[in-house]
C-alpha cells in the first residue's frame, strides 16, 4: 500500500537516531596475555616498567592492546603500593596473522596465555578487549584536542572570549557490549557541560599575586569563561 503524502512518524529507520554503533566483530579475534618473566625488579621510574613501556610501544604501532594491575586473591597491598608498582598484565589483540611484537614487547615479559574466538571468549579477555577499544577511541579524541575527566571526554575553549556553539560544550563517554553472537557495539552517552579552558603560565603568574592564590585565579577564570 502506498500513499502520495509522506508522513514522518519515526517508524522508518531513516527517521531514527541511535547512540549505539557497531565497532567490530569477534569472529577471527585472537589474543595473548603477557606477564613478568621472572622476579620483578624494583623500578626507579614508571617509564621503566616493562608492562607500561610495552603498552606504549604497541599503541604507537596502532596495535589493539590494554593493560591492568592485578593482586592475588585475599592479598592486602603493602603500604606504599600503588597501581604502578603492583603486578600487571599486558594484553594484545589482533585478527589474522599475529603482529610482529619484536622490539615492542619487553624481554622481561613472557606470554602467559593465549586464545581465539573459536574457543570462546571468557569474561576476562572480553573486558580487556573493551578496554583496548576504549584506548583507541581515547587516543583518537586526544589527538583532536579533547581532554579526559574520569569517563568523560570534553573539549576546552581555546580562548576566554571565544564565542562557541552549544555543541562545543558536549561531553562523551563510551560503554561496550556484545550484541548477538559476535558484534561488538559501543553505546555513546552525551551530556552538556559548562565552558572551561586550560590554565596557562599567565594564570599561574597572576595567581601568585593574589591572596587566594590559584583557587582565586581559577574562580576568576571560571566567571570570565561562563559570562
Amino acid at each position: 500500500m502506498t500513499t502520495s503524502s509522506c508522513v514522518f512518524n519515526g517508524a522508518d529507520l531513516d527517521d531514527c537516531c541511535s547512540n549505539v554503533f557497531a565497532l567490530t566483530d569477534l569472529c577471527g579475534l585472537k589474543w595473548k596475555k603477557f606477564v613478568h618473566a621472572g622476579h620483578k625488579l624494583p623500578l626507579l621510574c614508571v617509564l621503566d616498567d616493562p608492562i607500561l613501556s610495552s603498552f606504549s610501544a604497541a599503541l604507537a604501532q596502532d596495535i589493539l592492546c590494554s593493560w591492568r594491575s592485578i593482586s592475588p586473591p585475599s592479598h592486602k597491598p603493602r603500604p606504599g603500593t600503588t597501581k604502578f608498582t603492583s603486578s600487571k598484565e599486558f594484553w594484545v589483540f589482533w585478527y589474522g596473522d599475529e603482529p610482529n611484537l619484536t622490539g615492542i614487547v619487553s624481554s622481561q615479559l613472557k606470554a602467559s596465555t593465549q586464545g581465539c574466538w573459536e574457543d570462546g571468549l571468557p569474561h576476562e579477555p572480553r573486558c580487556m578487549l573493551f578496554k583496548a577499544l576504549h584506548n583507541l577511541l581515547e587516543r583518537c579524541l586526544l589527538s583532536k584536542r579533547f581532554v579526559r575527566f574520569g569517563k568523560w571526554f570534553l573539549k576546552p575553549n581555546e580562548k576566554d572570549n571565544a564565542k562557541s556553539e552549544p555543541s562545543d560544550h558536549l561531553s562523551f563517554s563510551f560503554s561496550f557490549f556484545v550484541h548477538g553472537e559476535s558484534s561488538v557495539c559501543a553505546a555513546v552517552e552525551i551530556q552538556q557541560h559548562p565552558q572551561f579552558r586550560a590554565l596557562t603560565l599567565d594564570d599561574l603568574a597572576c595567581a601568585a599575586t593574589k591572596p587566594e592564590g590559584l583557587q582565586g585565579q581559577c574562580q576568576a577564570v571560571s566567571c570570565k569563561v561562563s559570562s
